[in-house]
This record gives structure tokens, sequence and C-alpha cells, in this order.
């Protein structure tokens, strides 16, 4: 969260609670990583380079944290094995999360 904002770590058991309402949102701080990152929402669509580089020069020229909330989705089996992380599927654009990663191996 940026502007000077904070927001809780992930909690299971709040997420447990929360996924489980009628709301089926829960809002967290929470790794990038623990997602299965190469999932596609539509992998019909081609990734497009130039995507990329115009998401990675306008949001991550420096480093910066992710610039938009990073939405995922999970199935409701997820809540009794939260640890299955192939189940958690980023719906954010795959080039937004390509954009992000890869100034990330190119740092000194």
């Amino acid at each position: 969260m940026g502007d000077g904002g904070a927001q809780a770590p992930f909690d299971g058991k709040s997420a447990k609670s929360a996924l489980g309402s009628f709301m089926e949102e829960y809002v967290c701080a929470n790794n990038f990583f623990k997602c299965e990152l190469e999932f596609n929402v539509d992998p019909n669509v081609p990734i497009r380079a130039s995507m990329v580089e115009e998401i990675k020069s306008y949001y991550y020229k420096d480093a910066a944290l992710f610039a938009e909330p990073f939405e995922v989705s999970v199935p409701s089996a997820w809540l009794d094995n939260m640890s299955k992380l192939d189940m958690v599927k980023p719906i954010v654009s795959i080039e937004h999360r390509i954009a992000f990663v890869l100034p990330l191996g190119c740092c000194p």
C-alpha cells in the first residue's frame, strides 16, 4: 500500500473468516511470490512485450512497491489448505506482473 499507508499482514484465521462471509473478500499485505505467477487469466491473448516495457518504464523505473492492488482468486477448498499456492490465481494482468519482476534481476 503506497502513500504512507499501512496494511495488516496475511492472517489465515482472518482470511478464512472474511472469505467465508457474504463479502468473500479479504485485503492484506502478502508476499508477491505466494501465488501461481505463471497463471494467465486469458491464455488465448498473447503477451505484449510493448505493454510490459510501457508498464515497466512508467511504474518500475526505480525500485517500487507493486503499483496497484494485487488481486487474486482462490477456490473455497483453499481455505482448508492455505499452503497450496497453486490454488492462488492472480487476476492482475500478466504483463504487469512481468514488468514488476523483470527489474529484480537487473539491479546490482
